[in-house]
């Protein structure tokens, strides 16, 4: 989904995640007439229960989760339960939850239904739940894009607040992440 979206290539033999890999993904934002470019760092981590270690790191400052399952796997999709787990024992309890159901171009052998995609993302109250292709392209950069535009709404109302509440601003400021995260994420290199 990663290398679909950022650099719009697709590998059939792709080997799964080792560890994790780093990408970019930058995208315009209008708001209020002017435009922005944003830019997400996407840490794409394994899965695998050897590599679970180390990714437990990567939770620690992150604003956003994508958690991945195939439709076409339904250990993968009941999986999604331990993953939430890690999420709430190692992230920050404001982090946004994507829940992404991929390979909806194997349609034939699809075993995770939408409607099970749609109870999950209201049971454990995600941010997003929505269908993609890597192979196909389908929602691929949809994903981010709509990442991009979650993110960078709360970082405005977070600027919104401290500018009209300094003391409830100060407060959020000592408390969230997001404005660093804006701010490195728009940053150089």
């Amino acid at each position: 989904l990663s290398l679909k979206a950022t650099g719009g290539r697709y590998e059939e033999n792709y080997i799964a995640t080792v560890g994790f890999e780093f990408f970019t993904y930058a995208a315009n934002v209008v708001n209020d007439s002017t435009k922005k470019i944003i830019r997400l760092q996407i840490w794409d981590t394994c899965g695998q229960e050897t590599y679970r270690s180390i990714v437990v790191n990567f939770y620690r400052n992150s604003t956003l989760a994508i958690l991945v399952y195939s439709i076409d796997d339904i250990d993968s999709f009941n999986a999604i339960e331990m993953w939430v787990k890690q999420l709430k024992m190692y992230s920050n309890p404001d982090v946004k939850v994507f829940l992404i159901g991929n390979k909806s171009d194997l349609e034939s052998s699809r075993v995770v239904t939408k409607e099970m995609g749609e109870k999950c993302k209201k049971d454990y109250k995600f941010d997003l739940f929505m269908e993609t292709s890597a192979k196909t392209g389908f929602n691929s950069e949809e994903v981010f894009i709509t990442a991009i535009r979650m993110l960078y709404d709360e970082y405005m109302k977070y600027n919104s607040t401290i500018k009209s509440n300094p003391t409830v601003g100060e407060k959020l400021k000592k408390n969230n992440r997001i404005e660093k995260e804006i701010k490195k994420a728009s940053g150089c290199c």
